[in-house]
């Protein structure tokens, strides 16, 4: 078996490969295509377990590592830093750790979601974000009434009503330009949102029991579902209940010092989009 540390850079990866003895067999950086690492990669016989970090741009790597090592580990930044302790950084440097730490099995690792799961997760994402780029336009119309102390009593301003209300309104040329502007956009992304939604509520785990059964709780409707369930993936990946509401963002921050314990604000380190949810 060998093993490869995979340092990922936005143009370029250094490889180390490493045999089970802890030689060094190659170091070298690689330019980030698919066919530069295919064939370096390629160029050792017999079977290879690769670990890249979970870098921003983790994905295409390890779909691409997957189809050429027996197995590809994907591993948590902060926590491989904290074992390997390296007083030098260089690119060398870490991924010779990694190699290190994939051949004596000690990767904190980070679950890889399957391609069909990634890709509705990416969709309701994409879906959020959209929704908050509306909020801000929207929020943007707001500010134009209160710069020009105009008042509304519409218990929505967007409703078909208030957008005849807002076009009526007799601002300088200027701000009805731009509320017109304003309003034209929040056009295309009440579009681009339900086509969003279309997209991920006609994959196949539209009715997921799991799913179904999340919108059976209070509070929690088909989209939210759709977030915990995409995000979570399957809650047998947890070691604990405590682990998962750690990952969640659920867990207060705690500090302890012989008798003296003290608890924060809710930890950063989380799936955000799971803790939004």
């Amino acid at each position: 078996m060998l093993y490869l540390g995979c340092d990922l850079h936005k143009k370029r990866t250094t490889f180390t490969v490493m045999d089970e003895r802890g030689t060094i067999l190659s170091q070298e950086a690689i330019q980030n295509t698919p066919e530069a690492i295919e064939q370096y990669v390629n160029g050792f016989p017999g079977e290879k377990t690769a670990t890249v970090e979970s870098t921003f741009n983790w994905f295409w790597f390890v779909d691409l590592l997957e189809n050429l090592t027996a197995e590809t580990i994907l591993a948590h930044p902060g926590k491989t830093k904290a074992i390997l302790q390296a007083r030098a950084k260089t690119d060398k440097i870490d991924s010779k750790g990694l190699a290190d730490l994939t051949r004596l099995d000690l990767i904190p690792r980070v679950h890889i979601p399957p391609k069909e799961i990634r890709d509705v997760r990416e969709l309701l994402r994409y879906r959020t974000g959209l929704v908050r780029i509306r909020t801000s336009l929207k929020n943007k119309i707001h500010s134009i009434l209160h710069k020009n102390g105009i008042l509304n009593a519409f218990s929505d301003l967007f409703s078909e009503r208030g957008k005849q209300w807002l076009g009526e309104l007799p601002l300088r040329p200027c701000y009805q330009y731009i509320l017109k502007t304003y309003i034209d956009l929040i056009q295309i992304f009440n579009k681009l949102i339900l086509q969003a939604e279309q997209e991920f509520y006609t994959k196949p785990l539209k009715q997921d029991e799991e799913i179904m059964l999340l919108c059976d709780l209070p509070g929690i409707g088909k989209l939210f579902a759709f977030h915990i369930k995409y995000e979570i993936v399957t809650i047998e990946r947890f070691y604990s209940d405590k682990n998962f509401v750690s990952y969640a963002g659920l867990a207060p921050a705690t500090s302890q010092s012989a008798e003296v314990t003290q608890h924060g604000g809710l930890i950063p380190q989380s799936n955000h989009w799971l803790k939004w949810a």
